[in-house]
């Protein structure tokens, strides 16, 4: 029996079709793979902290540990080459668990009524052993009536300030500047203790995100945009404090080994040198007072190391002021004792995801990368 087969002329006339389908199929690919290298790294440059809520609700805890801050010297220290490591042992199970209570701050509407305290779940807070219930508060004698121009604003700041997952940062930057019961306890070196070892209990990783995302709120137009434009000291400061949370959270987090107190605490207990403290309002903004001198130390050293690496990303205050600060420390310490050839504001802003987004243009390109190779046949 003789086979059948398709004559030759008819399996010429079917080769074009196919490779014709399959050009353009290839063809359509390759434009998208075009339109998503061009596209995406500039999209990339937008920090959702959407992305950042996903992927702290699906285990960042265990980033809430601080590693080592390692001191390079060209000298003998008493903290020898290494400050003691910060570590932040909340338990913060509970945010894990139920990202859906993450806070939640009611942006005031023309619209919006006012949070109430019953939606602000106290679970959403990590739990501590520690007594925070006396933990100093901050603009505990701002007055919100008058000092703002629009109704959003002190708003804003009265839901924020009574929501018990922000407080639960107990961010000692929105302390200094702010805060009446912080300047109070500063008369007692057990009262400060006690602040700090609360303040560096929390996760300091989440409450980075917590309060990057919070910044940005404060000064949208639906909360205190017009009031942050035109300079109120109240929108200037709590702005500083929340975009600051990470320098000063491991700066005053900092312990002498041979004393084991705070540094913060020696500072500040220091009657010698008022200036030993104002080191620590250079993340806010502030800049150090031209008269008296700082106390030459290696808690001083560690401390400008921490702000040297804050002065790196982009939008921190001390991008301003840690360069002159250095500066002023090293006519009082000796040439070169504080580091200042510091690559001021070229890396990305802290927090707001900056720590946990994924590389977009990387998964762009490696995408294109393997459309091409198939396209050549080799996959």
């Amino acid at each position: 029996m003789s086979q059948h087969r398709t004559p030759r002329s008819q399996l010429r006339r079917q080769r074009p079709s196919t490779y014709h389908t399959s050009f353009s199929t290839r063809l359509c690919l390759l434009l998208i793979s075009i339109i998503l290298i061009f596209y995406t790294p500039v999209n990339a440059a937008v920090i959702s902290i959407r992305s950042s809520e996903a992927a702290i609700s699906s285990g960042v805890a265990d980033s809430a540990r601080e590693r080592e801050i390692t001191v390079d010297r060209q000298r003998s220290s008493p903290l020898h080459s290494s400050v003691e490591e910060i570590q932040a042992t909340a338990d913060n199970n509970d945010l894990e668990d139920r990202p859906e209570e993450r806070y939640n701050i009611a942006l005031p509407e023309k619209h919006i009524k006012r949070a109430d305290s019953s939606q602000i779940s106290s679970r959403s807070t990590y739990s501590t052993s520690l007594e925070s219930e006396s933990f100093p508060t901050p603009f505990d004698g701002a007055t919100f009536g008058s000092n703002f121009t629009s109704d959003s604003c002190p708003v804003f700041f009265e839901n924020f300030l009574k929501n018990s997952t922000i407080t639960s940062c107990h961010a000692v930057s929105l302390l200094l500047q702010n805060s009446q019961s912080w300047f109070h306890s500063l008369s007692s070196a057990a009262a400060i203790s006690n602040n700090l070892d609360i303040a560096c209990s929390a996760p300091m990783v989440l409450c980075t995100d917590i309060l990057a995302d919070l910044a940005s709120r404060l000064i949208s137009d639906d909360a205190c945009g017009k009031d942050y434009k035109q300079g109120n000291p109240l929108v200037a400061n709590a702005y500083a404090g929340m975009i600051a949370y990470q320098p000063m959270y491991r700066a005053t987090c900092l312990k002498d080994p041979s004393t084991n107190s705070y540094c913060l605490s020696e500072a500040i207990l220091n009657s010698t040198s008022i200036t030993d403290y104002s080191i620590y309002f250079l993340p806010l903004g502030m800049n150090l007072p031209a008269s008296g001198r700082a106390t030459c130390n290696a808690c001083l050293e560690a401390t400008m190391q921490v702000f040297s690496e804050a002065s790196e990303s982009e939008g921190q205050p001390l991008t301003k002021t840690y360069i002159p600060a250095a500066e002023q420390l090293n006519l009082g310490c000796g040439p070169n004792y504080i580091n200042t050839t510091i690559p001021i504001g070229s890396k990305q802003a802290i927090g707001a995801g900056s720590l946990i987004s994924p590389n977009m243009p990387l998964v762009s390109y490696g995408f294109a990368f393997m459309l091409g190779m198939w396209l050549l046949g080799i996959l």
